[in-house]
């Protein structure tokens, strides 16, 4: 079965709307700046989003790439045939644990360099060794993201 990216792109156009594109290039997402043209590109900003997404492709046999901000990595100039996807989901919640720790529940799409200026200030720590580090936690979590001889890994309770 073949990927028609006309047919993808129209049938999740009233879905996605503005954040569903043709043709769009690589290189305007990620750090490196490289990369030709997505056959279609989607900006997901729900976890329903994804998981919706998700199913569709594999209903449908679509290709598709789920990214974060493409911190590290390096697009072909060929670009990417299928659908490549963006995690958006960008919340997260502190839920202080009432002895002096707290539990972070984070989505895939947080930044972490925006999440760790965030919660130094209010004074949470545990992260520290995060800072610099570029990218979302989704990435942080598939590379296990350390520095200073830590690790996300040393930190990490659940993955949902």
């Amino acid at each position: 079965m073949s990927f028609n990216a006309d047919t993808a792109y129209k049938e999740l156009l009233p879905h996605f709307q503005g954040r569903v594109r043709r043709n769009e290039p690589l290189a305007r997402h990620c750090t490196f700046g490289a990369g030709g043209p997505a056959d279609v590109w989607i900006s997901l900003e729900t976890r329903e989003e994804l998981i919706g997404l998700v199913r569709l492709c594999v209903a449908e046999h679509w290709p598709l790439l789920i990214v974060g901000n493409s911190t590290n990595v390096l697009y072909a100039d060929a670009g990417a045939r299928g659908i490549v996807a963006r995690v958006a989901l960008n919340t997260y919640s502190i839920e202080d644990q009432g002895d002096g720790t707290a539990l972070l529940i984070a989505d895939a799409g947080v930044s972490w360099p925006r999440l760790l200026h965030e919660l130094a200030p209010v004074g949470w720590g545990g992260l520290a060794f995060g800072i610099g580090i570029p990218g979302t936690l989704g990435g942080a979590v598939i590379s296990n993201a350390g520095a200073h001889n830590e690790e996300l890994g040393e930190v990490l309770e659940w993955i949902e």
